[in-house]
């Protein structure tokens, strides 16, 4: 057992030096920072963000962002109460208690709330959201439109064949953007992304006959056959034939859409007979999952994940790999949920209120961020952890904070202000309360400047701690 100085009351800590290096560029390498702990290791497993998480229950700023960030409890408690699923007034109500842990697009949405709230209190969010749906399909047509442009424009350096299939991805994208009844092949990394996406979303409730539920659906996806499979299968097949051992799992139905339909016929069975079987989004996702299955004409609504996803399948098979770089980095530039109201009201258009209600707040449930990514060598330990919200921490992803902060200068600012904030509860005596040392703080400041930009280090001021 090794126990580092526990008197970080009287700043006489020692600095141990450490050899490892982390690089934020090509061309700077910072050192790690010197660290100040007062953790004792045992053998059974501690979570080593536990006690910082306690913290959440104080209004803690986003260290990426202008906003206060929730505690899971709230969200979890607003599913579990249905607040969202009640009319409008209510809704704004609870919303406004919330109103500094909004995002920009999600305070915009609550704008349009409050005024349908005056003259239509009695409508719910979805159908306030649905109404909202005409209008800003065609403002956010017009603010994809630049971004298709020049899509358009690179295509034309294309191979004929790979131009072909661009130009046939942008006629579909098109169809749906206008909402026209296209057909639409089955995808089932597309049908179990959508229900891992489901999923999250009912985990915040935390009911366990639903989680339960999912779980299983989750499993039966393994059940379904993808077309671009059947080679693979009937090879499969002819050896073990050849072997007279043939494995019941390989051997290939006689028709993969009725195999592929009875498949999703026993999921919806399991659905029907849970508590979840009036959800909104789970029975939609599998209306279109049979629409495909059978090659039905429907109307499907544009994702933008979709469209990049898609389109990173056609620019992979080139060999200019500036142009298809070019083309990645092109369609990523279109307006997301975070950024556009237009496109939150156009994504959100076929949910429920529980799932719409649920949009507007996740993004701000406070989360452990590793300042230095584990993918890049970062420590999984709490000298390397922040709280910040779940969106800036996704968005985050493996970013060094260097590259992050010359990208987003106001980052300065927010990581003063987080700072700032844990020095004021720790001067309260709630580090101490929750079982936090103070020596998070000094620990938090070294890091966060050691891994600012060289060229601009941050400084941050902690001359208030006591």
């Amino acid at each position: 057992m090794k126990i580092l100085p526990l008197d970080l009351n009287k700043y006489q800590v020692q600095q141990q030096t450490i050899k490892n290096k982390c690089c934020i560029d090509k061309n700077t390498e910072i050192k790690k920072s010197s660290i100040i702990t007062d953790t004792i290791s045992f053998k059974q497993k501690i979570q080593p963000d536990a006690n910082l998480k306690k913290l959440l229950q104080y209004k803690i700023p986003d260290i990426y962002s202008e906003i206060t960030l929730l505690e899971p409890q709230v969200l979890e408690n607003a599913l579990k109460s249905k607040i969202f699923s009640g009319p409008i007034t209510s809704i704004v109500k609870y919303l406004q208690i919330h109103q500094s842990s909004l995002f920009s697009v999600e305070k915009q949405v609550l704008a349009i709330l409050k005024n349908a709230a005056k003259n239509q209190p009695k409508k719910s969010l979805e159908q306030i959201i649905h109404e909202q749906f005409p209008k800003h399909n065609k403002i956010l047509m017009a603010e994809q439109k630049p971004v298709f442009d020049k899509l358009r424009e690179l295509s034309k350096e294309m191979p004929a064949e790979l131009k072909e299939e661009f130009d046939s991805l942008m006629k579909l994208y098109t169809s749906k953007m206008l909402h026209k009844s296209i057909v639409l092949p089955f995808s089932i990394t597309e049908f179990r992304y959508k229900l891992g996406r489901i999923a999250e979303s009912l985990k915040s409730r935390n009911i366990k006959s639903e989680c339960k539920t999912i779980k299983t659906l989750i499993r039966m996806v393994d059940n379904f056959i993808e077309p671009n499979d059947i080679n693979k299968i009937t090879v499969d097949n002819e050896i073990n034939s050849v072997s007279k051992k043939r494995n019941r799992k390989n051997k290939l139905p006689r028709n993969i859409t009725t195999h592929n339909a009875d498949v999703l016929r026993q999921m919806a069975k399991v659905l029907s007979n849970s508590t979840l079987k009036d959800d909104r989004e789970l029975n939609n996702l599998f209306i279109m999952a049979k629409a495909k299955i059978y090659k039905i004409p429907m109307q499907h609504p544009f994702k933008r994940k979709s469209f990049i996803y898609d389109l990173q399948k056609i620019t992979s098979k080139l060999e200019d790999k500036k142009l298809a770089n070019q083309m990645n980095k092109t369609a990523v530039e279109l307006p997301t949920s975070k950024d556009s109201l237009s496109a939150f009201i156009v994504n959100e258009a076929l949910n429920s209120s529980e799932k719409i209600g649920y949009d507007l707040l996740a993004g701000s449930i406070g989360t452990t961020e590793h300042i230095f990514p584990t993918e890049r060598g970062g420590e999984n330990e709490l000298n390397n952890m922040a709280l910040a919200s779940a969106y800036k921490n996704n968005k985050k992803a493996h970013t060094d904070l260097a590259v992050l902060m010359r990208k987003e200068p106001e980052i300065y600012d927010y990581c003063q202000r987080h700072i700032t904030r844990l020095i004021e509860l720790c001067n309260n005596g709630i580090f101490e309360k929750i079982g936090l040392a103070k020596g998070y703080i000094l620990n938090l400041r070294d890091r966060l400047e050691n891994l600012s930009p060289q060229e601009k280090p941050l400084k941050l001021d902690i001359s208030t701690l006591k």
